[in-house]
């Protein structure tokens, strides 16, 4: 039974945060899966991207148009493409395939809209692969505490190509700036000590936001992350954790919320 997958995804989850380690787990077991898969067909049929070389080059060519949107490579944003790198651990050939996807991605005339439709047919009914890989593409774009107007839309036209809202992108975002703990980035955000701000950010609400609507983003984020879905998809003790302190995350900021508006 092949594991290695699984270990380095999980991985990730040091990055990240709870929400990271079952990313990282769901990575790293469809990593494992298609690594058998490769194996026991040699050939696949034309219309079909190999999983784990469409993965690869995507996530690494994409981090570096990420990077370069802003017309420079800072050594910043270097760090986090070799941290990511590392906590993969990936195989001396796989790192040398990485830089190249990186650097290839950081040639002004590279258009990501390729290596994202590849994406999406490998990721196919595989949301937590998505998720993990944008992420990991926000980590980029945040790695020097904040971010640029150019970089965020760029970043925001990736989402949309997904099919990600930009709910989605405002939570992703709100929660690599609260995991990253850098106070350039929390201020980007909101004030440290202004929790509120916070859980506001967490759910995707304004923070004006009606108690109806508050409840609708919350359950709408609890039906999304609830362990039950980590539990279906039979990843494991550690996803199942890192499930469940997500959605305590969740949780206390729903009622941090609803507690300021008595």
């Amino acid at each position: 039974m092949r594991w290695w997958g699984k270990a380095a995804g999980g991985a990730v989850g040091l990055i990240f945060g709870p929400i990271g380690a079952a990313l990282g787990l769901a990575i790293g077991h469809e990593f494992d899966k298609g690594m058998s898969e490769e194996l026991k067909v040699p050939r696949r049929r034309a219309n079909i991207y190999p999983f784990r070389e469409t993965l690869l080059d995507a996530t690494f060519s994409v981090m570096g148009h990420v990077a370069m949107i802003d017309g420079k490579i800072s050594s910043a944003e270097k760090r986090v493409v070799s941290a990511i790198i590392g906590d993969l651990k990936l195989e001396s050939h796989r790192q040398s395939s990485a830089w190249r996807a990186f650097n290839n991605g950081a040639n002004r005339t590279f258009r990501p809209e390729s290596q994202l439709t590849r994406l999406k047919e490998v990721a196919r009914g595989r949301p937590e692969i998505i998720r993990a890989f944008l992420d990991m593409q926000m980590r980029v774009a945040l790695a020097e505490g904040g971010m640029s107007g150019n970089t965020r839309v760029g970043l925001k036209q990736i989402y949309r190509q997904l099919g990600i809202s930009a709910i989605e992108f405002t939570q992703t975002e709100a929660m690599a700036r609260m995991r990253a703990g850098a106070q350039r980035a929390a201020a980007a955000v909101g004030p440290r000590d202004d929790p509120l701000r916070q859980a506001c950010s967490v759910l995707g609400v304004d923070m004006n936001a009606e108690p109806d609507v508050v409840k609708r983003a919350y359950r709408r984020l609890m039906n999304r992350h609830h362990p039950d879905k980590i539990a279906s998809q039979d990843l494991g003790e550690a996803a199942m954790l890192a499930a469940r302190e997500k959605t305590h995350e969740i949780r206390m900021a729903y009622e941090t919320v609803m507690e300021s508006r008595r």
